[in-house]
Protein backbone atom coordinates (compact mmCIF):
# COMPACT_ATOMS: atom_id res chain seq x y z
CA UNK A 1 0.00 0.00 0.00
CA UNK A 2 1.49 3.22 -1.04
CA UNK A 3 1.88 5.47 2.45
CA UNK A 4 -0.76 8.52 0.34
CA UNK A 5 -3.49 5.79 0.50
CA UNK A 6 -5.93 6.03 3.13
CA UNK A 7 -6.80 2.56 4.97
CA UNK A 8 -9.80 1.71 4.87
CA UNK A 9 -12.31 0.66 7.25
CA UNK A 10 -14.48 -2.66 7.66
CA UNK A 11 -17.29 -0.56 6.46
CA UNK A 12 -16.03 0.82 3.73
CA UNK A 13 -14.93 -2.31 2.62
CA UNK A 14 -18.02 -4.00 3.33
CA UNK A 15 -19.70 -1.28 1.34
CA UNK A 16 -17.35 -1.94 -1.95
CA UNK A 17 -17.91 -5.26 -1.94
CA UNK A 18 -21.70 -5.26 -1.47
CA UNK A 19 -22.07 -2.57 -4.01
CA UNK A 20 -19.56 -5.02 -6.60
CA UNK A 21 -22.03 -7.52 -5.75
CA UNK A 22 -25.22 -5.75 -6.73
CA UNK A 23 -23.38 -3.88 -9.70
CA UNK A 24 -23.55 -7.67 -11.17
CA UNK A 25 -19.49 -7.89 -10.87
CA UNK A 26 -18.38 -11.80 -11.25
CA UNK A 27 -15.49 -11.11 -9.43
CA UNK A 28 -13.07 -8.75 -7.72
CA UNK A 29 -9.59 -8.95 -6.87
CA UNK A 30 -7.71 -6.42 -4.18
CA UNK A 31 -4.48 -7.46 -3.45
CA UNK A 32 -4.24 -10.77 -2.15
CA UNK A 33 -8.05 -10.32 -1.86
CA UNK A 34 -10.41 -12.46 -4.14
CA UNK A 35 -13.68 -12.68 -4.60
CA UNK A 36 -15.95 -14.28 -6.55
CA UNK A 37 -19.84 -13.63 -6.71
CA UNK A 38 -21.87 -16.17 -8.20
CA UNK A 39 -25.36 -16.05 -9.21
CA UNK A 40 -27.50 -12.74 -10.98
CA UNK A 41 -27.46 -10.02 -8.25
CA UNK A 42 -30.79 -8.27 -7.40
CA UNK A 43 -31.03 -4.63 -8.06
CA UNK A 44 -32.85 -3.27 -5.65
CA UNK A 45 -34.42 0.54 -6.81
CA UNK A 46 -32.87 3.31 -4.86
CA UNK A 47 -36.43 4.66 -2.07
CA UNK A 48 -37.55 7.78 -3.21
CA UNK A 49 -39.64 9.72 -0.47
CA UNK A 50 -41.08 12.73 -1.87
CA UNK A 51 -42.98 15.23 0.43
CA UNK A 52 -47.08 15.95 -0.46
CA UNK A 53 -46.53 19.44 -1.53
CA UNK A 54 -43.63 18.39 -4.01
CA UNK A 55 -45.95 15.60 -5.29
CA UNK A 56 -48.72 18.00 -5.89
CA UNK A 57 -46.17 20.27 -7.73
CA UNK A 58 -45.04 18.00 -9.73
CA UNK A 59 -48.60 16.89 -10.47
CA UNK A 60 -49.36 20.21 -11.17
CA UNK A 61 -46.27 20.44 -13.37
CA UNK A 62 -47.30 17.60 -15.67
CA UNK A 63 -50.94 18.51 -15.81
CA UNK A 64 -49.79 22.17 -17.20
CA UNK A 65 -47.42 20.35 -19.42
CA UNK A 66 -50.16 18.55 -20.86
CA UNK A 67 -52.57 20.83 -21.55
CA UNK A 68 -49.94 22.72 -23.25
CA UNK A 69 -49.44 20.30 -25.88
CA UNK A 70 -52.88 19.64 -26.49
CA UNK A 71 -53.53 23.52 -27.52
CA UNK A 72 -50.30 23.28 -29.30
CA UNK A 73 -51.69 20.13 -31.26
CA UNK A 74 -54.88 22.04 -32.02
CA UNK A 75 -53.57 24.83 -33.22
CA UNK A 76 -51.20 23.34 -35.63
CA UNK A 77 -54.14 21.05 -36.59
CA UNK A 78 -56.33 24.37 -36.79
CA UNK A 79 -53.20 25.60 -39.22
CA UNK A 80 -53.45 23.11 -41.72
CA UNK A 81 -57.08 23.03 -41.87
CA UNK A 82 -56.92 26.73 -42.94
CA UNK A 83 -54.72 25.95 -45.55
CA UNK A 84 -55.33 22.23 -46.77
CA UNK A 85 -59.38 23.16 -46.30
CA UNK A 86 -60.22 26.47 -46.04
CA UNK A 87 -64.08 26.04 -46.05
CA UNK A 88 -64.03 23.78 -43.77
CA UNK A 89 -62.57 26.42 -41.37
CA UNK A 90 -64.90 29.01 -42.39
CA UNK A 91 -67.41 26.65 -41.70
CA UNK A 92 -65.84 25.94 -38.08
CA UNK A 93 -65.50 29.77 -37.55
CA UNK A 94 -69.16 30.69 -38.34
CA UNK A 95 -70.46 27.54 -36.36
CA UNK A 96 -68.70 29.33 -33.14
CA UNK A 97 -66.57 25.93 -32.79
CA UNK A 98 -62.72 27.76 -32.98
CA UNK A 99 -62.48 29.49 -29.63
CA UNK A 100 -60.23 31.66 -27.83
CA UNK A 101 -57.02 29.33 -27.02
CA UNK A 102 -54.75 30.71 -24.00
CA UNK A 103 -52.35 32.50 -26.52
CA UNK A 104 -54.97 34.16 -28.38
CA UNK A 105 -57.52 33.26 -31.24
CA UNK A 106 -57.42 29.54 -32.20
CA UNK A 107 -57.38 30.21 -36.15
CA UNK A 108 -53.69 32.40 -35.48
CA UNK A 109 -55.31 35.17 -36.84
CA UNK A 110 -55.50 38.36 -34.44
CA UNK A 111 -58.91 39.11 -32.90
CA UNK A 112 -61.34 41.39 -34.50
CA UNK A 113 -63.61 43.76 -32.54
CA UNK A 114 -66.23 44.79 -34.77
Amino acid sequence: MLKTEKRLTAKEVCLIIIQCKDAGLSELAWGDLKLTFHGEAQQMPPEIHVSPAIAERQNQIEQSAFIEEQVEDREEMLQRLKIEDPVAFEKLQLSGELELTPRGVADGEEERFS
